[in-house]
């Protein structure tokens, strides 16, 4: 099974887009919303959005995630969770845990600077930009390179570079993230 985390836009376009290209390569997916009220905000809405899922936070998203996972653990031999932006930093918060998931996909998480006293406990391969305007990427990827349980990866690109909705979309660097992301998948379900 995938368990998809989405970014702060909720269940939108490219989301949705994420879960049919894994069902087409027979995976289950449940992809997760973070809001009861809307199912995604469009991009020009990206203030209104933020705000929406910082009302909620990383923690009390992370615990929502932990439920989930814990009654679909025992109907599935492997659950992987791939998250998206702020997804992939509530992905980041479950490698805490022991038999919860059995892998991590992180594209551009960068709230995992905040996190990084987490010795991870299941693989993880973490996808980002070779730049993030927010916040400097050489620091977290240093840190983040001395554990074992994680890989990490740089394209040429910027923050959300496989949302092909968005102006950051980079098609050359999906391909080869995608590519990386599915070495990384079947290594976990062997």
């Amino acid at each position: 099974m995938l368990v998809i985390l989405p970014e702060i836009y909720g269940l939108n376009q490219h989301m949705l887009d994420v879960c049919q290209q894994y069902a087409t390569q027979s995976w289950d997916v449940l992809c997760l919303s973070w809001y009861k009220e809307t199912t995604s905000f469009p991009q020009k809405e990206e203030d209104r959005a933020y705000q929406c899922f910082m009302s909620i936070g990383f923690e009390r998203a992370s615990e929502q995630v932990v439920e989930v996972l814990r009654l679909q653990r025992p109907l599935y031999q492997h659950i992987v969770v791939m998250g998206f932006s702020v997804g992939a930093t509530v992905a980041w918060l479950l490698t805490e845990y022991v038999g919860l998931c059995d892998g991590i996909v992180g594209f551009y998480g960068s709230r995992i600077r905040q996190y990084t006293n987490i010795t991870p406990k299941v693989p993880v391969l973490l996808v980002y930009g070779q730049s993030e305007p927010a916040f400097d990427l050489s620091v977290l990827l240093q840190t983040l390179s001395n554990s074992s349980q994680v890989i990490l990866k740089q394209y040429p690109a910027l923050h959300g570079f496989s949302n092909p909705y968005s102006n950051h979309y980079q098609p050359n660097a999906v391909r080869i993230a995608n590519e990386d992301v599915h070495k990384f998948l079947c290594n976990i379900t062997k």
